[in-house]
């Protein structure tokens, strides 16, 4: 049986469970890198999932670094969808539901946002 594919090339069933298993965060980070530019809104998906996931502190040798990329990677994707103002609205909200995740990750998605979004106003 051959599966249904959305548009972008994916199945509906992964992209489904990209937010509700528990995937390794590296993995998410590298798809939003890679698919930035020529499929933004799944790089975007995927980039929030890791995000989500390293607030729920899953993943294995993580360092601030990879917030960093993972958070990059998001907004780049959301730069090229045009959602950015939005994608920094769900990181916040992602932060704000996640109290209890390491202080250094939600420290870097507060700032790292806010600074994005006063440079893309100047």
């Amino acid at each position: 049986m051959v599966s249904r594919r959305n548009q972008q090339g994916f199945s509906p069933k992964r992209l489904s469970l990209r937010g509700r298993a528990p995937a390794i965060q590296k993995t998410l980070t590298r798809a939003a890198r890679d698919f930035a530019a020529s499929k933004p809104g799944f790089a975007r998906s995927v980039g929030l999932a890791a995000l989500q996931w390293l607030l729920f502190g899953y993943g294995c040798e993580l360092t601030a670094q990879d917030v960093v990329d993972a958070l990059n990677h998001t907004l780049e994707a959301a730069r090229h969808n045009g959602t950015e103002a939005d994608t920094v609205r769900r990181i916040q909200l992602l932060v704000d539901q996640h109290p209890r995740a390491e202080c250094t990750i939600i420290a870097l998605l507060r700032r790292r946002p806010d600074e994005v979004t006063k440079t893309s106003a100047s």
